[in-house]
């Protein structure tokens, strides 16, 4: 069954990923989409969104923000949520960054927070071994993201 609905998503997927590439190429980040942020789209937003992308924007929402070698940013917004940031990590994040760029990552998460987006952090291994886990997190931010929820900026 989830082979059948990876399949059927399968074009959506793909033209959301040259729709990103575009859209983030036109802002400067040379990079692209990583593999893992390819992986997120197909394996865990498809599925959980049955395959809409109307809302899900590619890059991180903050004004101004510079392109993060070990990071991806797809932010959900609607009218009637509060918006969500889907933040895929490298596994890198903890082991090889150097001091200047953790600061600056730490500096975005808090950006984010304080701006009232709710932050979803996943990491590639987690979307290679913990696939589930990271499925339930998307959607229990999902279904927590409205206005009277408990706490605003709060990171899952």
């Amino acid at each position: 069954m989830a082979v059948s609905k990876r399949k059927a998503y399968g074009g959506k997927v793909e033209s959301f990923v040259k729709k990103c590439e575009r859209s983030l190429a036109a802002a400067g980040w040379a990079h692209g989409l990583p593999a893992a942020a390819v992986a997120f789209l197909s394996l865990i937003w498809a599925p959980l969104s049955k395959g809409a992308f109307r809302h899900l924007r590619a890059g991180c929402p903050l004004d101004g923000a510079e392109e993060l070698r070990f990071a991806c940013y797809f932010t959900y917004f609607r009218w009637n949520r509060r918006p969500i940031v889907f933040e895929i990590l490298s596994h890198r994040v903890g082991v090889e960054l150097t001091e200047a760029e953790y600061a600056l990552f730490l500096e975005r998460s808090r950006a984010l927070e304080a701006q009232g987006f709710r932050v979803v952090r996943i990491t590639d291994v987690e979307l290679a071994y913990a696939r589930k886990h990271v499925y339930e997190r998307a959607a229990y931010a999902m279904s927590r993201s409205g206005w009277g929820d408990e706490g605003w900026g709060t990171a899952i």
